[in-house]
């Protein structure tokens, strides 16, 4: 549905420009808009004389308006206009003749911007509803094109001021007195529905939406009426746009879901050349990156260059910094929820695209008309030729992604869902001796979901799923020499949403996990070897049992608290070495398969409050406490791909646990769509890992013996301004952020910089519609250098030089900056079902060097050409040198759909 230019050309029109947004984001941390109630509050004062005699409450509203300056807002269906009014006062306050007014009428009210907004007094409310019954409204949510269900679509009630949301599998459900209904449904990129609906027992609505055409105008109109978001109780939660994903700059014009992060306030990437990020102060490890549910354990390609997700497959993209809902755990820092593509259930389409590094195609179709449906998407490198011409001893060098799902619907209460991943990255080289040296790591995750609709009110989805993470360094490909480390899982959730009334929706399940780990041992003819040492594999399970009640205490306070139980087990077949108080060690034991010998369990609660103090402004503070019993075990700071290394809680290694607390304000201003927030968060991280001087990391049964185990905090403050609709798109954000460890046996026992702790970070990121067929984007990212361990001096002893260490982390890198620019043209004119881009795109326009690596070892042996000196016969004149990844690196893509 098209909608009205003309009815719409009336509003005005805002077009931001950056300075303006970047002063109110910064005073939003300081002032609470109280001031926009001011103007009301002086009429309410101002001192009056005023006479009415027996006339309809329409008409005394209207004299009384028109007397006292005041305007009024009701819902006439909902407030009898039929009482008589009389009024006889001289000399008192505009507030004192509004209170006789409602008092007779049995109304309250209360002011919003310039209005006075007039309801049905509670009392006179609960009378009009005694002997009503009620009535549930629920069903699903789709895209009217693809029938592809719409995560987070707002049903509104403008009678009741009340509404929900779809889940995140397109069902809603609210419990309702008997009546008729004006029915609001929205969701952004769409057309809004609007229903009318006489509720004399429960129904079934479900609701196909249609994507809204892009206006040559910006014109934005949000109605008075609107479902609020401001005064959700969610924090520390952000939605991305897979949409605007696709049109925002990137490395080789490559849309990168991982990379795109780093432009969201408290999320913090390594460096160039890698997709490790780091969230609120916590460690790499604790971040929880689900496909589907199932999880993924290393999300990159070259070497890290890039994320292994394929942006067109991609749906829904929900980023947790904090308060993490309670049937998520097992991460104390971030939750990064991807959800992929259903598949198209009314026809076949597909899309497509060639770039500089990559080759993508993507196919749905139904295969039973509104009933089932499949999608496949794949993505194939092709980028080894080129480094086959830059180096003749390179044999492969590519990576692959594969995604597909099938979903199934049996009924209006059962529907099915396979999702199948999997992503591979091989590079191989030819060495002295013609044998194939090389790398190879790769992820496959499967899931299976059945959603079952017990009643109007009550909704599960029960998932089985499994995923895995394998890693081969080769030193013979042809003999299948190789070390290898690997994790995988196997899991069972089941979730229940309980939609008890529309104040209320109760979220319980449990889930049931058993995880396998090799971390990394040496084979010879594909076997393993007596050669090296053996390290034991690990073998755990977990069980979770959560509950969490999202609460509408009034209308302006929501409380949304929760409690999550976790058990986890080690369990044979395993072999665990014993220490004494040195970390020496002194003896071994064998546990045979199945047996459980050692546990942890945790209870972790989590409570978030919003207070809405207007329509559009909002309080919030919420407190989590997380655990964690999977860690990474790496003490490489290089930014690429490195052996990683996965290791369990158990005897010799505790759990962490992590104590979270956030308080903030949002404000949304009015008609635009900008949405500001600010926040600021204190988080106490225990039994955080660090590693002893020269740690040996690879085939080393006692590897516990060389970890050591302390404490980390982080604070900070985060402010974020975001436009999700019009012609101009996209955030800016600031944050300021600090990040401190402090072990027993490091750093002689004083607290250190983290190495991803980086005070300062800036970053916007703007995508523009300059017409329906061409946009431009932009994102520019600051921040503060990572902190870094370098010599404090050099000192000359049996003929080497070597380099003094007295502190860790005593340094920084040079700050951090990039700016990234596209373009994107469509290149058919009046496109109907097929449409075709060419986008360009320009990453680091201006050419910054940022330094990954600092080297303290080289000389400089003629202009600009330094070497590693190999004779240290008296001390020379080391120069300090950088290495960096990128230039300016422009790049062309081609990109079509078949819709």
């Amino acid at each position: 549905m098209e909608k009205d230019v003309t009815e719409l050309s009336s509003h005005k029109i805002f077009v931001p420009n950056i300075k303006s947004i970047a002063c109110i984001v910064l005073l939003i941390v300081w002032l609470i808009p109280e001031g926009f109630s001011q103007e009301v509050d002086s009429l309410l004062n101002r001192k009056i004389s005023f006479t009415i005699k027996n006339i309809l409450l329409e008409e005394a509203l209207h004299t009384f308006s028109e007397k006292s300056g005041l305007r009024f807002s009701y819902n006439a269906k909902r407030i009898s206009t039929d009482t008589n009014i009389s009024i006889d006062v001289e000399n008192v306050t505009v507030k004192e003749v509004l209170d006789m007014i409602c008092t007779q009428a049995g109304l309250t009210y209360e002011s919003v911007e310039k209005q006075i907004i007039l309801k049905k007094a509670k009392s006179e409310l609960i009378k009009s509803q005694i002997g009503v019954g009620k009535v549930t409204l629920s069903g699903f949510i789709r895209d009217a094109d693809t029938g592809e269900i719409l995560i987070g679509a707002a049903v509104y009630l403008s009678e009741l001021e009340t509404g929900t949301i779809s889940n995140a599998y397109g069902f809603y459900s609210i419990t309702l007195p008997q009546d008729s209904y004006n029915i609001k449904i929205s969701y952004i990129g769409y057309n809004e529905l609007n229903r009318t609906l006489n509720l004399s027992s429960s129904y079934k609505m479900d609701i196909q939406l249609s994507k809204s055409e892009i206006l040559m105008e910006e014109i934005i109109v949000i109605p008075d009426d609107r479902i609020s978001f401001v005064g959700a109780s969610q924090m520390s939660n952000m939605d991305i746009n897979p949409g605007d994903l696709m049109q925002m700059p990137a490395f080789l014009g490559e849309g990168d879901v991982i990379k795109s992060l780093q432009s969201i306030p408290g999320i913090q990437l390594f460096a160039d050349g890698s997709t490790m990020f780091f969230v609120r102060g916590g460690d790499r490890d604790q971040n929880l990156i689900l496909l589907d549910e199932a999880p993924i354990y290393n999300p990159s390609h070259l070497l890290g260059l890039f994320s292994t997700f394929i942006p067109d497959a991609v749906k829904d993209i929900n980023i947790y910094k904090g308060d993490i809902p309670a049937s998520y755990g097992s991460r104390l820092s971030s939750l990064i929820d991807i959800k992929t593509n259903d598949g198209n259930l009314n026809r076949f389409s597909m899309n497509g695209s060639i770039g500089m590094l990559s080759t993508k195609l993507g196919i749905e179709a139904p295969i039973v008309r509104e009933k089932g449906s499949f999608f496949l998407s794949g993505r194939m490198s092709q980028v080894g030729w080129v480094f086959k011409r830059l180096n003749d001893r390179v044999e492969d060098f590519y990576f692959y992604d594969v995604n597909s799902k099938l979903n199934w619907k049996f009924n209006d209460r059962n529907r099915i869902f396979l999702t199948f991943y999997s992503g591979a990255d091989l590079y191989s080289e030819k060495s002295d001796n013609l044998n194939s040296t090389g790398i190879n790591w790769k992820n496959n995750a499967l899931t299976f979901r059945w959603n079952h609709v017990f009643s109007k009110k009550l909704f599960s989805n029960t998932t089985l799923y499994a995923s895995s993470y394998d890693y081969a360094l080769y030193t013979s490909i042809e003999n299948s020499n190789f070390w290898n480390s690997s994790i995988a899982n196997l899991t069972l959730k089941s979730d229940f949403s309980w939609f008890i009334n529309p104040a209320m929706t109760l979220y319980s399940g449990f889930a049931f996990s058993g995880h396998n780990i090799n971390p990394g041992n040496f084979f010879i003819n594909n076997q393993l070897t007596s050669a090296v040492p053996y390290v034991s594999k690990k073998h755990n399970r977990e069980s979770a049992f959560y509950a969490e009640n999202d609460h509408q205490i009034t209308k302006k306070l929501n409380i949304r608290y929760g409690i999550r139980l976790s058990i986890w087990e080690n369990t044979g077949e395993a072999i665990e070495i014993e220490y004494n108080q040195d970390l020496n060690p002194v003896d071994s034991s064998y546990y045979p398969p199945g047996k459980a010998y050692h546990s942890f369990s945790n209870l972790t609660p989590r409570i978030s409050l919003s207070y809405q103090i207007n329509p559009n402004t909002a309080l919030k503070a919420s407190y989590t406490r997380t655990a964690q019993y999977l860690h990474l075990i790496n003490n490489s700071i290089s930014p690429f791909t490195t052996l990683d290394v996965w290791l369990p809680s158990g005897p010799n290694i505790p759990d962490q646990t992590a104590n979270q607390i956030a308080s903030g304000i949002i404000y949304q201003i009015e008609k635009t769509g900008i949405l500001l927030s600010s926040e600021i968060y204190y988080k106490k991280m225990k039994n955080q890992i660090d590693y002893i001087d020269h740690a040996e990391m690879l085939l080393n049964p006692f590897v516990e013996g060389e970890l050591r185990f302390g404490n980390a905090w982080s604070y900070g403050l985060e402010v974020l301004a975001e436009k999700k609709t019009g012609r101009l798109r996209g955030w800016m954000g600031y944050a300021y952020s600090r990040a401190w460890r402090q072990f027993p046996d490091t750093n002689n026992g004083l607290k250190y910089p983290a190495f991803y702790d980086r005070p300062n970070e800036f970053s916007f990121m703007l995508i523009y519609d300059i017409n329906s067929r061409v946009n431009t984007s932009m994102n520019w990212y600051y921040a503060s250098g990572s902190a870094i361990t370098t010599p404090s001096g050099f000192y000359y002893f049996q003929g080497h030089t070597l380099p003094l260490f007295t502190e860790k982390n005593n340094d920084r890198f040079p700050n951090y900056h990039r700016l990234d620019v596209s373009f994107r043209f469509r290149l058919n004119k009046n496109p109907h079902r097929f449409q075709h881009y060419l986008g360009l795109s320009i990453y680091n326009l201006y050419g910054r060097k940022n330094p990954v690596f600092i080297n303290f070892n080289k000389i400089e042996t003629e202009t600009n050409v330094f070497k590693t000196p190999g004779d240290l016969g008296s001390l020379p004149n080391l120069i300090t040198t950088q290495t960096f990844i990128y230039n300016v690196i422009p790049s062309i893509n081609y990109h079509f759909q078949l819709k």
